[in-house]
């Protein structure tokens, strides 16, 4: 027997030998080489896998990672002369990768919320129920669960209770004394087991297996790649101050949490802001359709276009899900339109779940110090800040910057700082801590001026400007200079009059200066927010006196020409008072002369009455007539006038 066993193992092992020479050559699983991630939470990950005899590469990845991966697999021959290649499925492994637990059974989510839901749905069912009162079970179908009102203590509870039908007629148990149900019915038991077993194989099938089968010949290499969820990314940022500029180094904490052991991975940081969409592709949908009448009356006979279709079944709310990831330039640091990406030199080793830190950027760049005001400082200290210049040819992503001083005797760190999303050749400022070395203090002045002046037909137009001077005084006790700079919101409709060269970013205007070591100096700014106001001028107003009751002072330079405006706007009211009343008494000439003209007419025999209107007539004619040059001699006073305050008015715009 011994001998027989020892020529039987050692048949084996000849067959074990042979077997590899007939069976052909065994791929190595796909090796993971490449990995792109972004600030948004998505990762690239590119493999390069060798075919089987049958053209097919098993790619393994948790189970997390499916819906990503149905939705984003590429696989692309990496070898010339591959024009025939083509993809023919790609399989899906594991159990249950795509079932819905609740698949064929009668049961849904909501009947395993509780006892009771469950209870419900499978009413009709047998079961046997013991309880810790009686030593037999109670036996019956399932009629109802309901609660009942009961008192207790004072107060209303509601408890629930079974109903079900026994051989004894309706019978009543209450849950709570319940101790045990047993199922009697064989195929509610099964679709209860069913549902139980999908849902614990759901969870604990931790990965899955896609098998991607082409028509390649054995031992072809395949590159394949696909999206999955990754941790952000984190920049840091070390900022070393020294003469004349500053050293600015770059890191990145990276998590490994892609399911794959990076072994010599060629890593690609990117920091962009396109979007993508995540989809539930391994959950089993259905489309609802409405049930109809069988022939109902109004049916029958009816044309088929005229039957109302059923309407598409919407998508639920929570079936997508904004993400984002920008594409990647291939260089060790390059930007496009929409993201900025750093490729790491050396390769990557690290092991699924673990974490580095590598690399990004190690560069000089410009950098001052500045002494900083913010928008709501109103005196003491400045913010100690640098003016960092982006020198580096790339965008940089936000994030934590350390400040130390490599000028001192030893490494000081001064400080810690937030840099800002930073394009290429762009400033930012970082403020890291206040400058105890200088001291400042704000006046602020607010005054309303007239920059321009029009009257016409009695209307005054003024064009007012509000203005604002803030002016900020320093004081340095520091043996080094400082570049000056006071920080304003600049607000909408508000206008900078003085300086003119205001750098505006972000909603904020800068002024800048300087300031020398243990010295002192000043910034100052001035602006404008331009507004109109009409006034209605009578004969009795003076302007002046009319603009310093709305508070508006007078330039003294324009006080003559305020008064001679004043006087010319008498004139022109004086000559409209004197046409008025020449109007007014040539229309009652004209009504008594009408009179007149009337008796006239009904008194045609010469007598002294006749001779007398007549007489009246010829007088009032000769008063009309000198009515008439008086208006015209009004009229040309009031023209005069106005020509003239037209001309005053025009000098005192500026």
């Amino acid at each position: 027997m011994r001998v027989r066993s020892s020529a039987r193992s050692g048949a084996a092992s000849l067959l074990c030998l042979l077997l590899p020479l007939h069976q052909g050559f065994a791929a190595e699983p796909p090796a993971l080489d490449q990995v792109v991630m972004s600030t948004a939470g998505m990762g690239w990950l590119g493999f390069r896998a060798t075919t089987e005899a049958d053209g097919s590469v098993a790619l393994d990845l948790p189970a997390g990672q499916l819906d990503d991966a149905l939705k984003s697999l590429t696989v692309l021959p990496t070898e010339s002369g591959s024009d025939g290649f083509r993809l023919r499925q790609v399989s899906i492994g594991g159990s249950s990768v795509l079932a819905d637990p609740f698949q064929d059974t009668p049961l849904s989510p909501g009947d395993l919320a509780g006892l009771t839901a469950l209870l419900e749905r499978l009413r009709g069912s047998e079961i046997a129920v013991d309880t810790d009162y009686a030593e037999d079970p109670v036996t019956g179908r399932i009629v109802a669960v309901e609660r009942r009102a009961e008192g207790q203590d004072g107060t209303v509870v509601e408890r629930p209770w079974l109903v079900l039908s026994s051989s004894d007629g309706l019978v009543s148990v209450e849950l709570g004394d319940v101790e045990a149900i047993r199922l009697e019915d064989e195929a509610a038991q099964r679709a209860l087991d069913r549902v139980l077993e999908r849902s614990v194989q759901a969870r604990s099938d931790e990965r899955r297996t896609l098998t991607i089968h082409t028509n390649a010949a054995q031992g072809t290499t395949l590159g394949l790649g696909l999206l999955v969820s990754t941790p952000v990314w984190k920049p840091s940022w070390r900022l070393l101050l020294q003469d004349g500029g500053a050293r600015l180094q770059g890191w990145a904490v990276v998590e490994n949490r892609s399911g794959q052991d990076w072994d010599d991975v060629r890593l690609t940081l990117v920091d962009g802001d396109a979007t993508t969409l995540r989809q539930d592709l391994t959950r089993t949908w259905f489309r609802e359709r409405p049930g109809v009448p069988v022939l109902p009356e109004e049916f029958v006979g009816q044309p088929l276009a005229m039957r109302k279709a059923a309407p598409p079944l919407a998508e639920p709310a929570d079936m997508m899900m904004a993400e984002a990831f920008a594409p990647v330039a291939e260089s060790d640091e390059s930007e496009s339109d929409l993201a900025t990406s750093f490729t790491i030199e050396a390769p990557v080793e690290v092991a699924d779940e673990g974490s580095l830190m590598v690399p990004l950027i190690d560069r000089t760049v410009s950098a001052a110090r500045v002494a900083l005001v913010p928008a709501d400082g109103g005196g003491g200290a400045p913010e100690a800040a640098i003016r960092l210049g982006n020198d580096t040819g790339v965008s940089l992503p936000r994030g934590i910057v350390t400040v130390m001083d490599e000028t001192a005797p030893v490494p000081t760190h001064l400080g810690d700082a937030v840099l800002p999303a930073t394009p290429a050749g762009a400033e930012r400022r970082l403020s890291f801590g206040q400058d105890r070395k200088i001291r400042y203090d704000l006046t602020e002045d607010a005054r309303r001026e007239v920059s321009e002046l029009v009257v016409a037909d009695g209307i005054a137009t003024l064009r007012v400007a509000e203005r604002y001077e803030r002016r900020w005084r320093f004081q340095s006790e520091d043996d080094q200079p400082r570049l000056l700079e006071a920080q304003v919101r600049a607000e909408p409709g508000v206008e900078p009059v003085t300086p003119k060269d205001l750098q505006h970013e972000d909603g904020f205007w800068y002024v800048r200066g300087e300031l020398p070591a243990r010295g002192t100096a000043t910034l100052a700014l001035v602006t404008e927010r331009p507004g109109e106001e009409r006034l209605v001028l009578t004969d009795e107003d003076a302007l002046d006196t009319v603009l310093a009751t709305r508070g508006l002072p007078v330039p003294e330079a324009w006080q003559p020409k305020i008064d001679e405006i004043s006087a010319l706007a008498e004139r022109r009211s004086a000559a409209e008072q004197d046409l008025a009343a020449v109007e007014e008494e040539r229309a009652a000439i004209g009504a008594e002369q009408d009179r007149i003209r009337a008796n006239l007419e009904a008194i045609a025999e010469p007598g002294p009455l006749r001779e007398r209107w007549l007489n009246e007539l010829g007088r009032q004619e000769d008063r009309l007539a000198e009515l008439a040059r008086q208006r015209d001699e009004a009229a040309r006073a009031r023209d005069e006038a106005v020509r003239q305050l037209r001309a005053l008015a025009a000098e005192l715009r500026r």
